[in-house]
């Protein structure tokens, strides 16, 4: 009898994708190509909650740290001095950029 494996690394490997650019301050930053699923689930669970819901300032700082890597995040903050009340703006703008563009297309209706 045979093992069967499933090699999800290599499945991985056929969609290596490129980076995001992310420009603030006239400097271009690369942000991880894509967002990892744990806080896709916690951006999730965010959207879930009472609208009004105050943003845990742990959820800014982990969604920043995952979206560049903790140095750079740090950096970036820093180097273009971004103020307490820019942050969760910055984070839903980091955000979008791994929401798929809605189509504009009308989507296809049946003949009558």
């Amino acid at each position: 009898m045979t093992k069967k494996t499933i090699d999800y690394d290599a499945f991985r490997r056929e969609f290596d994708e490129e980076p995001i650019e992310f420009k603030i301050g006239g400097i271009s930053y690369d942000m991880a190509p894509s967002l990892p699923a744990t806080i896709a689930i916690d951006v999730l669970a965010l959207q879930n909650q009472d609208e009004d819901a105050d943003v845990p300032l742990e959820l800014l700082e982990t969604v920043g740290a995952a979206c560049f890597g903790p140095d750079v995040w740090k950096e970036l903050l820093t180097v273009n001095k971004v103020p307490m009340t820019e942050i969760p703006d910055l984070v839903q703008a980091m955000i979008s950029a791994y929401v798929p563009e809605d189509d504009d297309e009308d989507p296809p209706t049946a003949s009558t």
